[in-house]
């Protein structure tokens, strides 16, 4: 998707990001990419949000 917006905005200024002020769209796309590929690792939320939702589970089960 940021490599699409690069090309529709910036890339008519040239096609280097030095030439048509794209510095920013090209560094969030390529962290982007490698986020997206190698994963989140020690900063997912994903074993966080799974904890709290089997913990809610368990209170509901004991209050019931």
């Amino acid at each position: 998707m940021m490599a699409v917006a690069y090309f529709q905005m910036h890339a008519p200024g040239g096609f280097w990001p030095l030439q048509n002020k794209g510095e920013l769209a090209v560094l969030y796309c390529f962290v982007f990419l490698f986020i997206s590929v190698a994963g989140g690792g020690r900063v997912e939320r994903g074993p966080f949000m799974a904890t709290r939702r089997d913990s809610f589970k368990a209170d509901n089960y004991a209050r019931a």
